[in-house]
């Protein structure tokens, strides 16, 4: 899916602006295509546990870093990484335990049918 933002202003003295981002430049944006890359799906279980094997690897990489001028170039990018891979983990975790309103007592749950208990029970993680 491909989406764009345009940002009109509501000002009188800036109508050639609004005119030329409606008429002119939306409806190039509304030609735009782009490739879609297929993914598949991991189970709950391995995805989490990849998560937190990638922790551990930027925890140690983090911690090796060298106190030099050399390695202080790597330390914002060794820093960042610590800290995506934290919470990546922590949103797999919440996904797994929380995957949504009860099944039992959700109009959504009702609309789907049986299918929202089925997904709750296989984002619960071991």
């Amino acid at each position: 899916r491909l989406d764009a933002l345009i940002c009109l202003s509501q000002s009188p003295q800036n109508g050639w602006e609004t005119w030329f981002s409606i008429a002119k430049y939306g409806a190039q944006l509304s030609q735009l295509r782009t490739r879609v890359k297929s993914v598949t799906s991991v189970p709950m279980a391995k995805a989490l546990a990849q998560a937190e094997k990638d922790v551990i690897e930027a925890e140690d990489a983090l911690a090796k870093t060298p106190d030099s001028a050399s390695g202080r170039k790597y330390l914002a990018f060794r820093l960042g990484m610590k800290v995506y891979t934290e919470q990546r983990v922590h949103f797999i975790r919440q996904l797994a335990g929380q995957s949504g309103p009860d099944p039992s007592s959700s109009a959504i749950a009702a609309a789907s049918g049986s299918g929202a208990a089925a997904a709750a029970s296989t984002l619960t993680a071991p």
